[in-house]
């Protein structure tokens, strides 16, 4: 039995599965991109907290320096 020109049943069943196939293989790609947005994420949170600790120890030492350094000039004066 011929479907429409050259196809027949065979053909429209291998075509499915290659259709199959490539969604298939687009769903598995667009799950590793999600993985690695995701994983992307995390690290950027990770390391804004890194620099966040870091910024709040550089902080809390340039105030502790100021403070000891203005004291002994007015001991001076």
């Amino acid at each position: 039995m011929k479907f429409g020109g050259n196809t027949t049943p065979g053909d429209l069943i291998t075509r499915w599965h290659l259709q199959r196939d490539d969604r298939l293989d687009f769903t598995h790609r667009l799950r590793l991109f999600r993985n690695e947005q995701i994983l992307l994420k995390q690290t950027i949170a990770t390391r804004y907290a890194e620099l966040q600790q870091l910024l709040n120890k550089d902080v809390k030492a340039s105030k502790a320096v100021p403070k000891s350094v203005s004291s002994a000039k007015e001991k001076e004066q």
